[in-house]
Order: C-alpha cells, then sequence, then structure tokens
C-alpha cells in the first residue's frame, strides 16, 4: 500500500499520467496545461484528465486514512466508476480517432473483411472499390468497449489485438466474475452494499491496484497506437 498522494503521482509518471497545472473555467470551458514530453497520443489526454479526476478522491482517502473506513469505500466506489469511465472513454476515442484518419486502403483486406461480418455491416461493393472510403463510414452504430469480445473485434481490424497487449492485465479488468469491468457493473447497478463490505470491498489498497492496474493497460495500449501511427505516418 502506498496511501501517499505524492508516491502515487511518482507511480503513475511511469505511465505517461501527469498532473495538470493552470486549471481553470473559462466562459464555461475548462481549460488547463499538461507538462510532459509528449510521448502520448492525442487521445491519451482524456487518460490524463480522467486521472486527474480520479486523484482528486484519492488525496481525499489518504487524508482520512484510516479513521473513517466506510467513508474511505464510498470515494473509492466514485474513484472506481471514474477509472472504468476513463479506460472506456480512451478506447472510444482511440477507434474511432483512426477511423476518421484511415481509410479502407490503410487495413489488410483479410481484417476488413472480418470486421464488417462481426459486426454486421454489408456493403455490395468490393475492397478495391472501397479503398479511398474513409474507415469512418464503416462504423457500427454502437460498439460497447466494456464489453470484452466487441472491443476485441473492433481494434483487429487495425491488425492490433488488445488483448494480447498484457494478457494479465487485460483479464484482470475484463475476467467475467472478478474483472474490474464486471466490479464497476455491480457497484452502479446493484446498490451501494456490493462494493460495501458485503461482496467487492473498494478499500484503499484495492483502489491502489486499481490506478496503477489501469495506467499500466492504457500506458501499453497507447504505446502501440504510437507505433502503427508512426508506421502509417499519421
Amino acid at each position: 500500500m502506498i496511501c501517499n498522494t505524492e508516491e502515487m503521482w511518482k507511480t503513475l509518471s511511469q505511465y505517461k499520467i501527469v498532473k495538470l497545472s493552470k486549471i481553470k473555467y473559462e466562459r464555461g470551458l475548462l481549460h488547463y496545461r499538461i507538462i510532459s514530453k509528449g510521448n502520448y497520443t492525442e487521445q491519451f489526454e482524456t487518460v490524463i484528465f480522467g486521472f486527474y479526476r480520479v486523484m482528486i478522491l484519492y488525496e481525499e482517502m489518504v487524508k482520512i486514512y484510516p479513521l473513517d473506513e466506510p467513508k474511505i469505500e464510498l470515494l473509492g466506489q466514485s474513484g472506481f466508476i471514474l477509472l472504468i469511465t476513463t479506460l472506456e472513454a480512451y478506447l472510444n476515442r482511440i477507434f474511432h480517432g483512426l477511423c476518421k484518419l484511415l481509410k479502407v486502403r490503410d487495413v489488410k483486406e483479410e481484417a476488413f473483411r472480418k470486421y464488417l461480418n462481426k459486426f454486421n455491416l454489408k456493403f455490395k461493393y468490393s475492397y478495391s472499390e472501397l479503398e479511398e472510403i474513409s474507415l469512418s463510414n464503416f462504423i457500427p452504430e454502437r460498439i460497447s468497449f466494456q464489453d470484452k469480445r466487441s472491443c476485441i473485434k473492433a481494434f483487429l481490424l487495425f491488425d492490433i489485438n488488445i488483448s494480447e497487449i498484457d494478457k494479465q492485465l487485460w483479464e484482470k479488468i475484463y475476467s467475467k466474475d472478478q474483472g474490474y469491468m464486471n466490479i464497476r457493473h455491480g457497484v452502479i447497478h446493484r446498490g451501494p452494499e456490493y462494493g460495501l463490505y458485503k461482496i467487492n470491498r473498494i478499500d484503499i489498497n484495492f483502489f491502489e491496484e486499481t490506478l496503477v492496474d489501469i495506467a499500466n493497460l492504457l500506458s501499453q495500449i497507447d504505446d502501440e497506437i504510437m507505433k502503427l501511427n508512426k508506421n502509417l505516418q499519421i
């Protein structure tokens, strides 16, 4: 257990997650500055801002540890939901961003055909006739990035097996029984008692583990996307 806000920020910085600075609202819009070496995709800013919000809750947990366990647990539930939402938002932005930037000719024909089939997208034209069309024209009405199968199928379009980037972390997040996605679903839909001592405790130990796991996997995924962008000279 770390139980120290500054130490946690140092840990997160290993995964490209840094503090925001000069945060202010102006004319209803949030403005902030990110000080980093810029070794991340544009979409990774979603992750940095998401962790900024989560760390506000973590700081409050640290302040009251171990004096108020119920409050720590409730703060942990809120932070946990924000963390998983940050993961989903990043995956969604990366997928849609790539589809907007790339044309059909930029992905393999076999991968394109499998993608169309898996998401039940039907087109009467051949691959060669579609080569100059943006992939944004072939996005399903809805892709659930909280569903591991849909997530895997979506990124295979770009020849990225997202579940293989870090198998251990992927399973911790997406496993059917005790995966983070499933726990988040329980906290939201089964009431506060789901995470408050009875089923899955989101205490400060578990919360810190989740923080580092999500940061680690997102950093690795972003590195893969950066490699793809470089290979395609985007």
